[in-house]
């Protein structure tokens, strides 16, 4: 897994003008009409009616409204609604810590919080923990989500770095699954590992980012990491390529076991797969690759496929077969992607 630089704790740079620095998340916190959290009342009631049509940026309003004025925290309610005042920070958890946020706008009763950084955002840092793919996960509406809680990193037309972002947000909470959505949303909690499966596995996950109502939902596991995210042995690795493409890894006096040649990334189906027999092992394995090429070896069939960055395909008759549904351009770091597949040969390595 190639780890990128982010910004702690879902400190997020939004907007054009850079003078407005970055904001962290503070969470969901409740709010009551008759006794704010934050005083001042409701700021920007001009723009209600935009925020509740979606034709302007709540967030971002209400954020470069409080730093106009230099106060440091904001809040932002019911999808509509803005807060902010001198004295914020101190008063804004009044009413105790809520659960019913969405979208980094809050609801009713409920507002998402934000500290506001001057100038560059602190501590940029990488995830200390690995992550591995539990596969693409269906999701509903906001009032029964497969994951609890809220869009953990807010609104955002779009995040770059979502996945390694929603990563750190749940290591920073000590929580072990999380799961991102649409390309711009994040969901984590403390029961996600018990809760991501509720809708049944889809199939519209797009780029490791989820997709419309889908979600690509990630594990995280110790130190050392491999390049696709999986958890390495902890025996010294070796990686010797031929000419003919033979690949050793964790080389020992039964390196033979572990020789294979990739045959490329080929398309498969759902309804129609290019290798019968099904999915033969799925999510949990540490190095999904190894644990295919192991389960066909030991059938003594000569062809497997990784699809999915976390499902294995091998059969009797797979090398016949795998070539079914075309070539493809989109595997990723020999794990294949969706509905794409990188496809393997095992063969006899020479000594060395």
């Amino acid at each position: 897994m190639r780890y990128l630089p982010v910004f702690i704790l879902g400190c997020i740079l939004e907007g054009t003008n850079a003078s407005f620095g970055c904001r962290q998340h503070l969470g969901c916190w409740k709010d009551i009409s008759f006794d704010r959290a934050i005083s001042g009342g409701k700021r920007l009631l001009q723009y209600e009616a935009e925020y509740v049509n979606n034709t302007r940026d709540l967030i971002e309003d209400c954020h470069n409204f409080a730093q106009s004025n230099g106060w440091t925290v904001f809040g932002a309610e019911y999808q509509r609604e803005c807060f902010t005042s001198a004295d914020a920070e101190s008063t804004y958890q009044k009413h105790g810590q809520a659960t019913n946020c969405r979208d980094g706008t809050g609801t009713a009763g409920a507002m998402d919080v934000y500290r506001i950084f001057t100038g560059s955002c602190p501590g940029i840092r990488a995830p200390t923990t690995c992550r591995q793919s539990l596969g693409c996960w269906g999701d509903e509406s906001f009032n029964s989500r497969a994951i609890s809680g809220f869009n953990r990193l807010g609104h955002l037309d779009s995040l770059e770095n979502l996945v390694e972002e929603c990563h750190i947000y749940a290591e920073e909470n000590g929580w072990t699954v999380f799961a991102v959505q649409n390309e711009r949303e994040c969901f984590t909690s403390a029961d996600a590992r018990e809760t991501y499966q509720k809708y049944g596995k889809v199939g519209g996950c797009q780029n490791g980012k989820g997709g419309y109502w889908a979600s690509d939902v990630y594990e995280i596991t110790p130190p050392p990491c491999s390049e696709a995210g999986m958890r390495q042995k902890s025996t010294i690795q070796l990686l010797v390529v031929f000419s003919l493409g033979c690949i050793f890894k964790d080389c020992k006096a039964e390196a033979d076991s572990n020789c294979r040649n990739s045959l490329g990334c080929w398309g498969d189906s759902t309804h129609d797969r290019a290798i019968s027999g099904d999915i033969r092992l799925e999510g949990s394995h540490d190095n999904i690759i190894e644990a295919c090429h192991n389960f066909a070896k030991e059938n003594g069939w000569t062809v497997f496929a990784v699809e999915f960055r976390g499902q294995c395909f091998t059969s009797a008759d797979a090398e016949s077969t795998y070539k079914k549904h075309g070539e493809r351009d989109f595997c990723e770091d020999g794990t294949g992607g969706a509905n794409a597949m990188n496809v393997y040969k095992i063969v006899n390595c020479p000594a060395f």
